[in-house]
């Protein structure tokens, strides 16, 4: 995760176009995986219900070995039989190169565990940088089925393109050898940065991948998840400028992954609690839409960015899942010429689901013959007659089959 990087001001300039990656649409149910997490604390992972689970904290080379030769797996043991506990999968992401190891000491700062330094430098010497995943892939064989190649490269700046490739390029082929069985993802790539994409996969970043990555955090200005839509191409657009890159390189066709996502990564960045419950909501809906067959929220349990543990965030992911789970999505999400946002779903139960919102306040929308219709609280909405006025939370109408 990276602090910063504000967009412009949300504008509505939509251009409708189908994802380019494998839409998750026709006879796909939205699965138990899609609903990943992140968590700051081990200890609250198994209260989440989450269907996948993220890079712990914590874990990234220069806390795993202190010193040279000398290993502490612990923290990342509990973490991998955390979510072995759960019964669910665990990736692993590299980053970071410990001091010991840097070729660049001025890229190196203090971690938030005293007397570790994390380095954004290439290794002294590659071969430090290869008995380390050695270690790392042979240990968790089996365990760690998911690597991802890099995390959020793009801000690594000491790190140029080239040195990135070789990282990568030589994590990959150690993972391959050693555990053949283990998905690599491609480093976490950044709509906002696809130039940086373009030039790592020019330079010979390895293609050799079963999943991409991107990281869809909304910018500081906008915080409106509609800009993880692939057809927004309007400012702060984080899915659609990384289309083209993908299909350039033969990548579109490779399931595609947030493994990091939620509201702008700057602390206290939405602060209205109700705000925050509608965008959980809205981005949960969004992501499947657009292509993503996993979204890991970041973080269940963070103090400040992304918070769902005993919040109305939390509630509205819930609820969302709740409807969302099993479900087959008939229709994307889209906004219509009255601008209001309709989802259409056949729920696991078989019935027909409407997910609507509106970005502009005042819109009412005919309910039809809907059965049920709920808000992001898991409650009843009022109705006015056979209309139902719209806001940024999405409700649900639930028609009979």
């Amino acid at each position: 995760m990276k602090k910063g990087g504000a967009a412009s001001a949300f504008v509505v300039l939509f251009a409708w176009m189908a994802p380019s990656c494998a839409e998750p649409f026709s006879d796909t149910r939205v699965p138990a995986t899609y609903f990943g997490m992140t968590f700051i604390e081990k200890t609250h992972v198994a209260e989440s219900g989450a269907g996948s689970i993220a890079k712990g904290t914590l874990i990234n080379w220069p806390y795993l070995e202190v010193q040279p030769g000398s290993y502490s797996w612990a923290n990342l043991d509990g973490w991998v039989s955390a979510a072995e506990r759960l019964g669910v999968d665990f990736y692993y992401s590299f980053k970071a190169v410990p001091a010991w190891a840097a070729r660049d000491q001025s890229a190196c700062e203090p971690s938030s565990l005293p007397g570790i330094m994390r380095c954004a430098s290439m290794p002294r010497d590659i071969a430090l940088f290869d008995e380390f995943v050695t270690r790392l892939v042979t240990r968790y064989k089996g365990r760690i089925k998911f690597y991802e190649l890099w995390n959020e490269p793009e801000y690594d700046l000491k790190i140029a393109v080239q040195d990135m490739v070789e990282l990568t390029n030589h994590a990959h082929n150690i993972i391959r050898r050693i555990d053949p069985a283990a998905k690599i993802i491609t480093p976490s790539l950044n709509g906002r940065h696809a130039d940086y994409a373009d030039r790592y996969f020019a330079a010979g970043g390895t293609r050799d991948v079963d999943v991409v990555s991107l990281h869809t955090y909304t910018g500081t200005q906008t915080n409106y998840p509609e800009t993880i839509d692939a057809g927004y191409r309007g400012p702060g657009a984080l899915v659609a400028p990384i289309l083209p890159v993908l299909r350039k390189y033969g990548l579109d066709q490779k399931p595609l992954w947030s493994t990091e996502g939620a509201w702008s990564d700057r602390p206290n960045s939405l602060p209205d609690r109700q705000d925050q419950a509608a965008f959980v909501a809205r981005a949960l809906l969004l992501h499947w839409s657009s292509g993503f067959s996993r979204f890991y929220w970041y973080a269940y349990d963070h103090s400040s960015i992304g918070t769902l543990r005993n919040t109305p965030a939390g509630r509205a992911y819930s609820v969302t899942k709740r409807w969302m789970l099993g479900a087959t999505m008939v229709q994307p999400c889209r906004r219509d010429s009255s601008e209001i946002w309709r989802c259409e779903f056949r729920s696991a139960a078989g019935t027909r689901v409407l997910a609507a919102w509106s970005l502009k306040d005042g819109l009412r929308l005919d309910i039809g013959s809907a059965k049920t219709i709920s808000n992001i609280s898991g409650g009843e909405v009022a109705t006015v007659g056979r209309m139902v006025e719209l806001g940024k939370s999405p409700i649900f109408l639930e028609f009979d089959q």
